[in-house]
């Protein structure tokens, strides 16, 4: 008899078998030709690089403003402001004279850019292309993702605002005749200009190099790697190289390229970003400032330039709506947090507080809007007040606590609270009003609840010698996180600029985080037509440089150089000097230049050029011929004692007439260490006689003398050198630009000379297919390029060595700030 339960495993076997045959059935295609991968991938084509990409925008936000004819054509630099001395404020605004035009390389057809020859290789792959497919098949259709649409930024109504009775507006005062800066050229020989003309024509082909690579590899972004013919965005993608290189392009004759890119820039928009903040610095020295040296150098030609210029500075100002005026560094745009209170950070970079002035007075010049001004001489005036008051009296701290609130607390920790984010419009205005200029000074108390929200983790400083720009740390004062913490419970008393909280030692130098702070009290002063607190502050302030911050190095040769090193001031211990040279503090040389003409200080003048001098040494001393970012030297201790001797070079302790050789120990003049007596032999020691008699006696430790001189030879120190802080250069622009103004003021054909070994060594280690890159050592004869070129090399290193070799009305120091 059939049993159905002996084979029913067969039978559900055979019902799952049939089943799965049937689904398989239904299918109309059984093999992968017929499949479909789940995330398809659509070619994309590559862009028509002869023509400069264009950047899909929105409508821009734009706020009226009222232009009047410029008072004084604004600098054509990084910092960018300038003044025409010589002219009442008030005058049209006049183009500067450009080169003549024989010295220009052949020029392309009218109104056209010159042309950029074809390459290939390296950086052949050009960002946006597709990449090689992985071999023939079906084409697919990719479905479209509709993309999310960009963040705009939008304007709220100040939660603190300065009424226009009491905004700060520019001097009315006539402007004061201002010593002549410039040297009284002659006529120069026929040899002398051939060679200066050759010169200017190889700079020239520099520019056009560097800017072909940026125009067809980088068009509208920040930075091209001039390496992989790639770009990067680090200062929001707001075209940083075209806006910077706006008016060297024009200055080099270059006007086609310039006419190119100044109508690009209405392809920028400022009310969105690729970042989440906005660098305040950053964005003022590179965007305002060129757009503002752009408008002024081409003669007030390209009004969107300066419409531009306006569209960024109203949105800046936002940064300033703060209880104390003191603005925000890193502002962050977006809706949900520009909502937000704001409050100045308690640790901020001085330099990121103290040089915005040229541009802010400058755009306040041309337009007639005293809020421009205002909000930096708010600055300014706390500066001064607290300039006697730091530890170093005439000098601030590279680091300064700007956020005017003395808490009542004694842990900063213990003030904060999480809030939620506010999305929509700003909270009523406190109840203390707005801000008047006449209120009380700093240090006297007002209101508690003029507070808005901070952090109080510590601050990584920025990197110095990187070039990069600077995120702000997280949970720092005025960083704004994404949930930011309030104060409007916590008792506060009202200050003004001053050291940060829980500091008792700080560094006071001319170098990175402080440098343009000073650099700007003579332009500014030029710029205002003689404004007497630019002066106050930039005497007091050099009076303390060169009493403690100057130092003479020790040189092979007793070369007459000064650099200016670092002043590191304790509550704990005495103040000491870091013999420390940076490329960054090259710039004191010209600053000296400069100052030694406008404020009738003559004997500064050969101080500038020990500066300057000292700078040109360091580029000379490198196995590139290019000076490092960042070292340390031997200081000596007076004039009399500046030669290295053969100790010294030697690496020994630097002592001041120590010239012998430091002596051997000889074996006999006392006894051996214990480690170097022989032992006891195996027979006295019982042990076994195999082993040898005596233990190994090692050869004598290695001298002092052996040891520095292995040192040096591993780390390539020239004489002289003690360390490196760091090894690169970045493109830098500030040694070059000293040997300019030191050849524009004394007249002397030296600094040329100087100049050009600088130029033909830069360009021969930094030199690359799509421009000039930084590199990482400059002690090796083939340092790795890192694939980064800043926009100060084409707005300012090349804008140098153009002027340098130019004739001396051109962009002269007398008609412009720069």
């Amino acid at each position: 008899m059939l049993r159905l339960r002996r084979y029913r495993i067969f039978v559900v076997t055979a019902v799952l078998l049939t089943v799965g045959l049937y689904q398989l059935t239904g299918l109309k295609q059984w093999f992968p030709d017929g499949l479909t991968p789940r995330h398809p991938r659509a070619p994309v084509p590559p862009p028509d690089l002869d023509v400069p990409p264009q950047v899909e925008t929105r409508e821009r936000w734009t706020e009226d403003a009222p232009v009047a004819q410029s008072p004084m054509p604004a600098r054509p630099s990084r910092k960018k402001a300038q003044v025409l001395t010589s002219v009442e404020l008030g005058s049209p605004t006049t183009p500067a004279q450009a080169p003549p035009p024989t010295e220009a390389p052949e020029a392309p057809p009218e109104n056209q850019p010159h042309p950029i020859a074809p390459t290939a290789g390296l950086g052949e792959n050009k960002v946006g292309e597709a990449p090689p497919g992985p071999g023939p098949g079906p084409s697919i259709e990719a479905p479209s993702l509709p993309s999310p649409a960009p963040i705009h930024w939008t304007k709220f109504p100040e939660r603190y605002p300065v009424p226009s009775e009491s905004l700060i507006n520019l001097p009315t005062d006539k402007p004061k005749a201002i010593p002549r800066v410039q040297h009284a050229f002659g006529k120069e020989s026929a040899a002398q200009k051939e060679e200066r003309l050759q010169r200017l024509k190889t700079v020239k082909e520099a520019l056009l190099h560097t800017w072909a690579g940026y125009r067809k590899h980088a068009w509208l972004h920040d930075e091209v790697r001039p390496l992989t013919g790639k770009f990067r965005d680090p200062f929001g993608g707001w075209a940083a190289t075209l806006v910077d290189t706006l008016d060297t392009l024009w200055i080099a004759g270059f006007h086609a390229e310039f006419d190119e890119a100044a109508k690009a820039v209405d392809q920028i928009d400022f009310t969105t970003s690729s970042r989440n903040d906005i660098q305040l610095f950053e964005t003022t020295i590179r965007y305002l400032g060129g757009l503002l040296g752009a408008y002024d150098v081409s003669g007030g030609k390209y009004r969107n330039l300066l419409d531009k210029a306006v569209e960024l500075a109203e949105i800046l100002l936002s940064a300033w709506d703060t209880p104390n005026r003191m603005p925000v560094t890193f502002y962050r745009w977006k809706p949900d947090e520009a909502a937000l209170p704001l409050r100045a950070a308690s640790r901020v970079v001085l330099a990121e507080l103290g040089s915005l002035s040229v541009e802010f007075t400058r755009l306040a010049q041309i337009t007639k809007e005293p809020r421009y001004y205002d909000a930096v001489a708010r600055i300014t005036n706390e500066l001064e007040t607290w300039q006697n008051q730091t530890r170093l009296p005439g000098m601030w701290p590279v680091m300064v606590d700007a956020s005017g609130c003395r808490t009542v607390n004694d842990f900063m920790d213990s003030r904060l609270k999480p809030v939620k984010v506010q999305a929509g419009p700003p909270v009523a205005q406190p109840e203390t009003g707005p801000l008047d200029a006449n209120a009380d000074p700093p240090g006297k108390d007002r209101d508690s609840h003029q507070l808005g929200w901070e952090s109080a983790n510590n601050l990584q400083k920025r990197e110095l010698m990187d070039g990069k720009p600077r995120d702000p740390p997280e949970g720092l004062l005025g960083a704004q996180p994404a949930v930011p913490p309030t104060l409007t419970d916590v008792p506060c008393e009202r200050q003004g600029l001053t050291s940060p909280p829980y500091v008792n030692s700080e560094e006071f130098t001319l170098g990175g985080m402080s440098d343009s702070t000073y650099e700007y009290l003579p332009k500014q002063y030029m710029l205002l037509g003689g404004h007497e607190q630019s002066r106050r502050m930039y005497e007091l302030a050099m009076d303390t440089v060169k009493e403690h911050v100057l130092f003479r190095p020790m040189t092979i040769d007793n070369r007459d150089v000064l650099f200016a090193g670092k002043r590191v001031v304790s509550d704990m211990t005495p103040t000491q000097l870091i013999p420390e040279g940076s490329h960054l503090t090259c710039f004191a040389g010209g600053m000296f230049a400069i100052g030694s003409k406008i404020f009738n200080r003559p004997d500064e003048l050969d101080l500038a050029a020990k500066l300057t001098d000292g700078c040109v040494w360091a580029y000379e001393s490198t196995t590139t011929g290019v000076m490092p970012e960042g070292f340390l030297v031997l200081a000596c201790d007076d004039a009399a004692h500046s030669k290295l001797s053969k100790r010294q070079l030697d690496g020994s302790p630097a002592q001041a007439g120590a010239d012998e050789p430091m002596k051997p120990r000889s074996p006999g003049d006392e006894e051996a260490p214990l480690h170097e007596k022989p032992s006891s032999t195996s027979e006295e020691a019982g042990s076994d006689p195999r082993l040898p008699r005596t233990a190994f006696v090692p050869s004598p430790p290695m001298t002092h003398e052996r040891f520095a001189k292995m040192r040096i030879e591993e780390e390539r120190f020239p004489p002289g050198f003690t360390g490196y802080v760091s090894k690169k250069y970045i493109l830098r622009p500030e040694a070059i630009e000293s040997v300019f103004i030191l050849y524009r003021t004394t007249g002397s054909r030296h600094w040329q000379d100087a100049g050009w070994k600088m130029f033909t060594a830069i360009e021969k280690a930094t030199r690359a297919e799509w421009g000039y890159s930084a590199i990482f050592d400059v002690t090796s004869a083939a340092s790795t390029q890192l694939d980064e070129m800043e926009s100060f090399w084409s707005a300012e290193t090349l804008k140098y060595f153009l002027l340098l070799y130019s004739e001396p009305d051109v962009i002269s120091l007398d008609e412009w700030v720069l």
